[in-house]
């Protein structure tokens, strides 16, 4: 089990727990987000549905998110945007500060550094170094993309 899934599973248990209203009955933390993102695709064209190569496409936004979180596991709203927004930071945080985050069945976040690249000032025509810079992606594993078709 990687670091950060530990890390978010405790974070999202101490906020169940603070939180005024916990749900009797509610599901294990371990399952919270497996349905969801198991049935959903992505997108951040903004498009809510579209055909795409005999494909539909549905995008799901943070404030989705939140409330599936929220009707799940009978959460307030400020709960549910709290827990996205750990999970999230602690991603963003982790990449940026150069470590690989490894979320298992889903995929990996990562960072590098671009090469430095010639190119051209449309202004002048002249000749320009675009510098090297941090650049950011994300793998999907064998697992999510089976369970994503």
């Amino acid at each position: 089990m990687s670091l950060i899934y530990r890390s978010v599973q405790a974070q999202v248990t101490r906020q169940c727990r603070s939180s005024s209203f916990v749900a009797t009955g509610s599901k294990p933390t371990s399952t919270m987000f497996s349905s969801f993102y198991n049935q959903r695709s992505y997108s951040t064209t903004g498009v809510d549905e579209t055909e795409v190569k005999d494909k539909t496409v549905i995008t799901v936004n943070r404030s989705q998110i939140i409330e599936e979180i929220r009707t799940t596991y009978d959460l307030p709203k400020k709960t549910s945007e709290r827990i996205l927004a750990t999970i999230l930071d602690s991603i963003a945080e982790a990449v940026t500060d150069g470590k690989e985050v490894r979320l298992s069945s889903f995929g990996k976040f990562d960072s590098f550094m671009s090469k430095p690249t010639k190119g051209i000032n449309p202004t002048t025509l002249g000749a320009i170094d675009i510098p090297s810079k941090q650049r950011f992606r994300f793998k999907a594993y064998p697992g999510f993309n089976k369970s994503s078709s």
